[in-house]
């Protein structure tokens, strides 16, 4: 796996099984752009981004809800510990928990992100605070001649200090459990039988 902070560096380190993740579809925008433009309007002004590849099963069905489930819809017990504790923390400074997250207005979640868009190839997760705003897609890349792909793109939009704080604390946890969740979601065929 590759991991890069900043899609225009190269990546700074390979782990097994997970590459750099350079796909990215902008779905907060419901009208068509091209992906390109799409990517250019969310990453601009971002505080933080990342990307993690993983080889996607080529015979595998897309259904994009069943994969955002299988990769962040059943935490292990150690990323719940650290969500308690982030909780805790951040609580203190008026910030969302999140359990906050999870029981607030009626969109459809996973976990307790809410789903921002979602179509064949991708779906969005994301959620707003005070402090930054935050988005996640998961992209599966198909292509004729080589290995189908599933990245896992970070986007962050710090609104103040706290949020600036907040994501450079939280970045190398965040790290962890992407790359955590992504190989398990691989290893159990991303909810596909």
């Amino acid at each position: 796996m590759h991991c890069h902070t900043d899609p225009r560096q190269r990546p700074a380190q390979t782990l097994s099984g997970i590459s750099p993740g350079y796909g990215f579809q902008d779905n907060s925008y419901q009208t068509y752009t091209s992906p390109r433009k799409r990517r250019r309007r969310l990453v601009q002004g971002r505080n933080f981004t990342d990307s993690y590849e993983v080889a996607f099963p080529p015979a595998s069905t897309v259904d994009m809800r069943v994969i955002a489930q299988s990769v962040f819809g059943k935490p292990t017990l150690w990323f719940r510990a650290l969500l308690f504790i982030r909780d805790m923390v951040m609580a203190r400074f008026n910030v969302k928990t999140s359990s906050d997250l999870r029981y607030s207005g009626n969109e459809d979640k996973i976990n307790f992100f809410s789903v921002l868009a979602s179509h064949p190839d991708e779906i969005v997760l994301g959620a707003n605070d005070r402090h930054l705003d935050f988005r996640l897609s998961l992209l599966v890349q198909r292509t004729v001649n080589g290995p189908s792909r599933l990245s896992a793109t970070t986007v962050v939009h710090c609104h103040n200090q706290l949020g600036r704080i907040y994501i450079t604390v939280i970045a190398p946890f965040h790290r962890m459990v992407v790359i955590s969740n992504l190989r398990r979601a691989a290893a159990n065929g991303f909810g596909h039988e």
